[in-house]
Order: structure tokens, then C-alpha cells, then sequence
């Protein structure tokens, strides 16, 4: 019930600016990526736990069923100009102009789509959302690496200025990519994963076994978000 609370909230961040689209906060200075990423995963698990849910099962345009609102987040997300021709998801829109602005490919935003069209793919059984998420992880994992090929936030580890939140991205896309291996069975993903998890194994801890950010070394510091993240990388390869 508070899922469903938290996502009819949510969903008063949608309105016409750029053609749709989730705003980043209630102060609409900003419409990216993340935002309308976790809209769109968080309307498809709702339909899949909400039996009674249906296409068109809801009223006016912005009282609608989970699925419903999967579509419209979908939709609107795939034409919005952050999902490059190359594959790849920048962080968002010039509100401005409604065009991509170019800021950073984060890993997280590649990953949180990959587990959203792999759920699509299981409620639809229409291979086009594997396609897509594939393509989404293929670029990734040539792009958002070091030149030994593991995973590398591009983006701030050089600078060493990844703030509090950055040192986790890394972990969320290796999460669903496990995820969407499920769905695909794609051996180029498990053996990603496994290479990642080797390589945090054997560089990226101190002799107490903390984590930290540089999944190829030199180990720095221990972090909560750094070691959540390497951790969901041993998590998957476990599995």
C-alpha cells in the first residue's frame, strides 16, 4: 500500500514540459534521467503485484493503471533525446530547449533501465525490450571502462570527486545486469560480472576486506556507498 502511495506521489511530477516526462523534484527545475527511469521500473512492478491491473484500467489521462503509465514513461523516454544514438543515457534534458544537454553518462542510469525493460520483457514476452536493454549494456561495458575492460566511472574517479552518492552507480548497473541476464542468459554478462568481481577481489580491498572505489586499484578508502556497490558486483557473481 505504501509503494502505491509513494508512486500516485510520484506521479504528480508528470506534466506537458518536453512532452511528458517526470520532473527531478517538486521545485521543476529539471527533467532527467533517473527520475523517469525509476517512475518507469516502479509502474511495471506495481502491475506485476497489482493482478487486478490492466491496459486502460484506469480514468482520465493522468489517473491510469501501472501499465498504463509504463507505456506512457516508455514511450515518451525512448523519443525524450536522452537515450543517444549511441546507446548510451545522459543525465537529462535542457528544459530550455528540451534537448539532450549533454551532461554525463552515469553508470546507474544505464543500469536502472536494464532492470525496467527486462521486467517489461517478462510481462510482454516481446523481445524488443531485451534488444534494447542489450544495446544499452553493450555500450556501457565498452564506454564506462578502464582500458583492462572493468567497469569505471568515467565521469569523476580520475578526479577522485564522485561526492556521496557516486561511488554506488557502478554497483546498481552490475545489479541489473545480473538482472537482465536472468531473462537473456547472455554469457558476455556473466562473464563481465565475473571479471569485475575478480578484479575487486584482488585490487580493490585492504586487509580488513573493506572496498572501496577503484574496482582495478589501488584500493583508497572504505565507504558505505563504495563497499554497497562492490558488494552487489560479489553478490551477483555468486549467484
Amino acid at each position: 500500500m505504501m509503494a502505491k502511495t509513494l508512486f500516485n506521489d510520484m506521479a504528480t511530477g508528470w506534466d506537458s514540459t518536453c512532452g511528458g516526462g517526470l520532473w527531478w523534484s517538486k521545485e521543476k527545475t529539471y527533467k532527467n534521467a533517473i527520475s523517469n527511469e525509476l517512475f518507469l521500473e516502479v509502474a511495471i512492478r506495481l502491475h506485476q503485484r497489482t493482478p487486478s491491473d490492466r491496459v486502460g484500467g484506469g480514468g482520465s489521462a493522468y489517473n491510469t493503471s501501472y501499465i498504463d503509465w509504463a507505456n506512457r514513461e516508455w514511450n515518451w523516454f525512448r523519443s525524450s533525446g536522452m537515450l543517444t544514438s549511441s546507446n548510451l543515457i545522459n543525465d537529462g534534458l535542457d528544459t530550455s530547449t528540451c534537448k539532450n544537454n549533454g551532461d554525463p553518462t552515469w553508470t546507474y542510469n544505464q543500469g536502472v533501465i536494464l532492470g525496467a525493460l527486462a521486467d517489461f520483457y517478462q510481462i510482454t514476452h516481446d523481445t524488443s525490450y531485451l534488444t534494447q536493454a542489450e544495446a544499452i549494456a553493450d555500450a556501457n561495458t565498452v564506454t564506462n571502462v578502464d582500458d583492462q575492460g572493468i567497469l569505471y566511472e568515467q565521469n569523476c574517479e580520475a578526479t577522485e570527486s564522485c561526492g556521496d552518492d557516486g561511488p554506488q552507480f557502478k554497483g546498481i548497473f552490475i545489479k541489473n545486469l545480473y538482472y537482465l541476464y536472468q531473462s537473456d542468459h547472455k554469457q558476455a554478462y556473466k562473464d563481465f560480472i565475473l571479471k569485475n568481481a575478480d578484479s575487486i577481489w584482488s585490487h580493490n580491498r585492504d586487509h580488513w576486506n573493506q572496498l572501496g572505489l577503484h574496482w582495478n586499484g589501488p584500493f583508497d578508502k572504505p565507504r558505505v556507498s563504495s563497499q554497497s556497490a562492490a558488494q552487489d558486483v560479489l553478490n551477483a557473481a555468486l549467484n
